[in-house]
């Protein structure tokens, strides 16, 4: 199960699980703040490739 905690202090939202990869994390608070993102966005912003990108996000979408 995937925890989301926000941090009013930060005015952001944390995701921390642990079976979740850390890069897996990032896509998610990435997509909390910003509602959408495409996969270059990610890309761009985690500094990793689109593959590395797409490979997470079917994880993420695997794990439901």
């Amino acid at each position: 199960m995937i925890n989301i905690k926000f941090l009013k202090s930060e005015n952001r939202a944390v995701i921390y699980d642990d079976d979740i990869e850390i890069g897996e994390c990032n896509i998610l608070e990435i997509l909390l703040k910003d509602k959408f993102a495409s996969v270059e966005d990610l890309s761009q912003k985690l500094f990793v490739s689109p593959p590395t990108i797409r490979r997470d996000l079917a994880e993420l979408t695997r794990r439901g």
